[in-house]
């Protein structure tokens, strides 16, 4: 069997270097949703994990994989990072987020270094497979944390799985020990990772089988993955009984659903300018194949097979959202990578001369044009990827924030018991309720939040009279007022 391809310490430097490319790549694009703010997602991931259901049982059934929870690895780390910090500041959590960010991009990198043994093809690959318009919820909502998650840790057991091979018996038994264990708790990330079992069975055989024929040999593969295909199973049917919000939203549709979503992707990663028709769809995909078999190129199989079998989970869904792109995006990277460089290959043998001045005169050419072009599309991409960004993410955070500081900073402070009322809802999401228990520490029961129509005001007078503490807010002209409630409760006695 023909091992990953390893590289030895004096190419350590160069493969930095072009990690450190890459981030200067994908950084200008990403840095400013450090300026972020929490959302309705990520106070109702924060509230589900913590109020909702019992705090310990985020730990425990990230272990506990066939039980009923969503995402428990995901609420291990809300419920840390809101025991450290609260939510008086989005800060810490968009850091850890633009962290875990960092941390995948520089193990798919290693990934595909393994697998190439290229690092120019590996930095286009990581380059292409890193930003991308539709991945903006990956930085600047950190509710898409999950997805980071899942993605990390299929990484990390994927590096586990490839390198026990050529090792003694002991150490390949801990090996795939360590990657199973790592693709459970990648489960308890977002449910897309039960896709990394068919994934490393298509890299046993397009990679690591190398031409042996043997029955015996060609089986081991299976067998060796059964403990992998035995947890997704029962993840999936685990995940499939946690539904917390009984929405259709995340009831699967097996039938034309399908094609009209992978046709909405592809026009997602057109920005618009290809939505296909099923035919074109299919001709598309038929088309990639072909291409990656007639090049006889392992690489664009792989990553071909890698972006629809990452997609499947949520191909069947009712809804697309860019971020669902995120896993797949590693597979589109790899294929798109080794298609342009061999077809860069190819252009240079059929460019170069054996003269060594008509040569060098070529290079310097070529090099000068290649960087002027790249310079010119990174300009671009950027800018389309930050297209709209302020207005979809940052001035609705900021608004929210300087919402939020201004009435904490009102009212540092509420009784036990007390109730709240709001007539109009600043967010127009009404996930302000939310954002008030946790910033206070307090659940329902310790201090009510009471928001319209009607139904909350009729019952909100009856608390009035047996609460220790009671205000009444509205929201005129950009601004929360405190009024009267006696005003408020004469409007309603009126015809």
């Amino acid at each position: 069997m023909r091992q990953s391809v390893e590289f030895g310490i004096e190419r350590a430097g160069w493969r930095i270097l072009f990690v450190i490319a890459v981030y200067l790549y994908v950084m200008p694009v990403v840095l400013p949703a450090l300026g972020c703010y929490f959302d309705w997602d990520d106070v109702g991931n924060i509230d589900y994990h913590y109020y909702q259901r019992p705090p310990s049982e985020a730990l425990e059934r990230s272990v506990l994989f066939f039980l009923p929870y969503r995402r428990p690895v995901g609420g291990c780390l809300y419920l840390s990072l809101y025991a450290l910090f609260g939510t008086a500041d989005a800060l810490p959590y968009y850091a850890t987020g633009l962290l875990i960010f960092a941390a995948n991009t520089a193990l798919f990198f290693w990934l595909l270094l393994r697998l190439t043994g290229s690092i120019p093809l590996a930095t286009l690959a990581g380059a292409i497979a890193s930003l991308h318009g539709a991945l903006r919820e990956i930085w600047y909502n950190f509710g898409t944390v999950y997805d980071q998650l899942a993605f990390g840790l299929m990484l990390v057991s994927f590096h586990l799985y490839m390198s026990h091979f050529g090792k003694e018996r002991r150490k390949r038994r801990a090996l795939l020990g360590a990657a199973l264990v790592v693709y459970i708790l990648a489960i308890g990330g977002k449910e897309m990772a039960v896709t990394l079992p068919a994934l490393l069975l298509a890299w046993e055989w397009i990679y690591a089988r190398n031409g042996r024929r043997r029955s015996a040999r060609l089986l081991s593969p299976f067998l060796r993955l059964l403990p992998f295909f035995a947890v997704a199973i029962a993840a999936a049917i685990g995940r499939t009984r946690s539904n917390p919000f009984e929405s259709p939203l995340f009831v699967y549709h097996f039938d034309e659903t399908i094609f009209a979503n992978l046709a909405d992707y592809v026009g997602r990663l057109t920005y618009g300018a290809f939505v296909p028709a099923i035919w074109q769809l299919l001709t598309l995909f038929v088309a990639m194949l072909a291409a990656a078999l007639l090049l006889r190129s392992r690489h664009m199989l792989f990553g071909w097979i890698w972006f629809l079998a990452a997609l499947s989970p949520v191909l069947p869904l009712p809804r697309t959202s860019g971020f669902f792109l995120y896993i797949p995006m590693a597979g589109l990277g790899l294929y798109l990578g080794a298609l342009l460089a061999e077809l860069g290959g190819r252009i240079w043998k059929a460019a170069t001369d054996d003269r060594p001045a008509i040569r060098r005169f070529r290079v310097a050419a070529a090099a000068a044009g290649v960087l002027l072009c790249l310079a010119g599309l990174v300009k671009l991409h950027h800018a389309r990827v930050l297209h709209d960004v302020t207005h979809t993410f940052l001035i609705p955070g900021e608004a929210r924030r300087n919402f939020e500081h201004d009435f904490f900073a009102r009212y540092p402070s509420f009784k036990d018991g007390a109730a709240l009322l709001f007539l109009r809802d600043p967010y127009n999401d009404w996930a302000l309720h939310q954002a008030i228990h946790l910033y206070y520490r307090k659940p329902q029961t310790g201090l009510e939040v009471w928001a319209g129509p009607n139904r909350d005001l009729e019952a909100f007078s009856h608390r009035v009279k047996v609460v220790p503490e009671y205000h009444v807010f509205d929201y005129i002209d950009g601004k929360l007022v405190e009024v009267d409630w006696e005003t408020v409760a004469a409007g309603l006695q009126k015809p």
